[in-house]
């Protein structure tokens, strides 16, 4: 191999497997041309699996993401039901005063009326 193969080779990081491509003749092709179609397609595939690497890591970040929002959303609803079950409880609170608070209105008045007919 001449130099600049060598370099990219290197730069490959091709495995061992990987290199003993490079020996293989073609013989449709002469040595350098096989070395070089060789070395794209080694390139190819090295370039395709750093983008699909870095797509399912960026997958994985987003689902993260996803489930910690969910898990925020969830506890932000049963904030949501707790307050307005309090208002539940509050308006029915507030309707038994005023309930009570007629009854004895009520009381007062009848009690004021039988005092003015005697």
């Amino acid at each position: 191999m001449d130099k600049v193969i060598s370099d990219l080779v290197e730069e490959l990081e091709l495995s061992d497997n990987e290199k003993k491509f490079l020996s293989i003749p073609d013989y449709a092709n002469t040595a350098a041309a096989n070395q070089a179609n060789i070395i794209s397609n080694f390139y190819l595939s090295k370039s395709l699996q750093k983008i699909s690497d870095g797509i399912i890591n960026s997958n994985k970040k987003a689902a993260a993401e996803n489930h910690r929002l969910s898990k925020m959303g969830l506890i932000l609803t049963s904030a949501l039901v707790f307050v307005g079950i309090t208002q539940v409880v509050a308006i029915i609170n507030n309707v038994y005063i005023w309930v009570i608070y007629a009854i004895f209105i009520l009381a007062g008045v009848s009690v004021i009326r039988s005092e003015l007919k005697k």
